[in-house]
């Protein structure tokens, strides 16, 4: 387990360090790290309101059902796991703000992405499908890129997301 972790540590470490190489490239982890999900909550809730424009406004809330189960098993996760974010370990400044550091594994912004993907998916949204997956993934790269997580925190952030919102989509959603 030590030497995966050391390996996990390391090819974060060298993605993070050649991100905040550039003010291109810490501005480009900066978006992805803590812009990217807001815009993507926002294209499924528009996309939730107007294809369920015709059963009610309550269906495109209800898309955020599966969503806020998956961020609460995420962050009873964190208080479980409490791993450290690496610009703790390494007392390194964090390339972004966060009003609140909650522990570092699973990663709750790709924990939210991947959710969301899911959601659309669920959804049959077509082309939306892709892009909110694709959008979940460089949502995750920005996370380590800004030294919010390791590569192992947004896997199972992503594996969360996903896994949580398919079975409370297929066990208690249409």
């Amino acid at each position: 387990m030590k030497k995966e972790t050391n390996i996990d540590h390391r090819i974060s470490h060298a993605f993070a360090d050649a991100a905040q190489r550039s003010s291109v490239g810490r501005k480009l982890a900066d978006i992805a790290a803590s812009q990217l999900l807001w815009f993507l909550g926002g294209a499924l809730f528009f996309y939730a309101y107007v294809v369920t424009v015709r059963v009610g406004t309550f269906a495109s809330l209800a898309v955020l059902a599966p969503v806020a189960v998956s961020w609460l098993v995420t962050l009873a996760l964190e208080y479980l796991i409490r791993r450290r974010r690496p610009f703790q370990e390494l007392a390194k400044p964090l390339a972004v703000g966060m009003l609140w550091v909650p522990p570092s594994f699973p990663s709750g912004h790709a924990t939210l992405a991947f959710s969301i993907a899911t959601v659309f998916w669920n959804m049959g949204a077509g082309e939306w499908i892709v892009s909110a997956y694709v959008i979940a993934a460089i949502i995750s790269i920005g996370r380590v890129a800004v030294r919010a997580h390791y590569v192992t925190d947004v896997l199972a952030g992503a594996v969360v997301g996903t896994v949580i919102t398919s079975f409370v989509l297929s066990h208690w959603m249409l």
